[in-house]
């Protein structure tokens, strides 16, 4: 069951980071997935550098937009 996070806490964005690794190198031992693997690796650095930045103070800002609400907004 997964464990409730916080965004702005860098130890749980290196919680995060781990646990996708974990399954990057159990996919990697089967030699499957190369391209689904390496884009998994870009999300891994990702969420590293993300800690690191909060950890040094920086304000988390959201830049990724929920696609699933812009389906679903009504018309304008």
């Amino acid at each position: 069951m997964p464990r409730k996070t916080d965004a702005n806490n860098p130890a749980d964005w290196l919680w995060i980071a781990a646990s996708d690794l974990e399954g990057l190198r159990v996919v990697a031992a089967q030699e499957v997935a190369f391209h689904a693997c390496r884009g998994k690796l870009a999300e891994v650095l990702e969420k590293i550098l993300k800690a690191e930045l909060i950890r040094l103070g920086w304000p988390l800002e959201r830049t990724h937009v929920d696609t699933v609400q812009t389906h679903l907004a009504p018309p304008r």
